[in-house]
């Protein structure tokens, strides 16, 4: 008989793979990663740190907190990314953290200065601090008084038949606490904002290509998360050529906006089918725990 008294459902961090030290030639992909426990824990939030300061995840670098695993991604590596990188891992009891060194040799073969007049950089490299802000907000602390849920996503972006050259908005309202982080991305490639894509947040999740081309054409997907869950919402843009008589016009197919029922297990996934004009133009995952 097992006379060990039983284990604390509550225990706080340890790491038990660490981080490794990284030399590496800049243009390069790379990742770094490590292990923490308890893996199973609901209230654990990852956060990555460069030389103390909080990293801004974005196209280029991407962060991953799977079952205890945490990864950090890099696409492409730069001079100015080598330094002193913290994993955090921090629950209701406790926090831990893992350092290690990245050196990233520079080949002098990519231009990473602005060129844009000097008296223009300050407030482009504002503007462009805020929309990362934006982007990546951080989720709130775990708080013992406040219900926490995963993403639930309450407003579906609807699918869109646009000529080329109208522009193509996407809508879309996310509930969950801590507030979810969204992401776009059409053909599973992610979506920043350029002097094309615009993404805008107040209250309601934005989507805007302002002048659309054929190969805009694709499926348009909608990621949530925070540390309780993914919410995840696929529909599809069409764009077509322009002919000699055809006007322009953009035709949009409603998708219902459901409150969806709370969940009742890790796991619901939802197909709808696309060629019912009953059914929600789309595909929709929505998960109690990263999957």
């Amino acid at each position: 008989m097992n006379c060990s008294p039983p284990r604390s459902p509550h225990e706080p961090p340890r790491f038990k793979k660490l981080l490794s030290d990284i030399s590496i030639v800049e243009g390069n992909k790379t990742f770094m990663e490590c292990t923490v426990y308890p893996a199973g824990d609901p209230t654990m939030v990852v956060e990555w740190f460069k030389d103390g300061r909080p990293i801004l995840h974005g196209t280029r670098i991407h962060p991953i907190f799977e079952f205890g695993f945490c990864v950090l991604e890099f696409d492409d590596v730069w001079p100015r990314d080598s330094g002193l990188y913290t994993c955090r891992a921090v629950n209701k009891v406790g926090q831990a953290e893992v350092s290690c060194r990245v050196s990233v040799k520079g080949t002098k073969s990519l231009v990473e200065e602005s060129q844009l007049p000097l008296d223009m950089r300050a407030g482009f490299e504002q503007l462009n601090e805020w929309e990362q802000i934006r982007a990546n907000m951080p989720p709130r602390q775990y708080n013992d008084d406040e219900e926490v849920s995963p993403p639930l996503i309450v407003q579906y972006p609807e699918k869109l038949e646009v000529i080329e050259g109208m522009p193509a908005k996407f809508l879309c309202r996310v509930n969950g606490n801590p507030v979810p982080s969204v992401f776009w991305y059409k053909n599973d490639q992610i979506l920043s904002s350029s002097n094309r894509i615009h993404l805008q947040y107040d209250g309601i999740h934005t989507l805007e290509i302002s002048k659309t081309r054929a190969s805009d054409t694709g499926t348009v997907s909608l990621i949530a998360r925070n540390p309780y869950g993914e919410a995840r919402f696929d529909t599809l843009l069409v764009v077509s050529k322009k002919s000699g008589g055809q006007t322009s016009r953009v035709t949009h197919h409603k998708t219902e906006s459901v409150v969806m029922k709370k969940f009742v297990s890790n796991t619901v996934t939802t197909n709808f089918d696309t060629n019912s004009s009953a059914s929600p133009n789309g595909h929709i995952v929505q998960s109690g725990i990263r999957l």
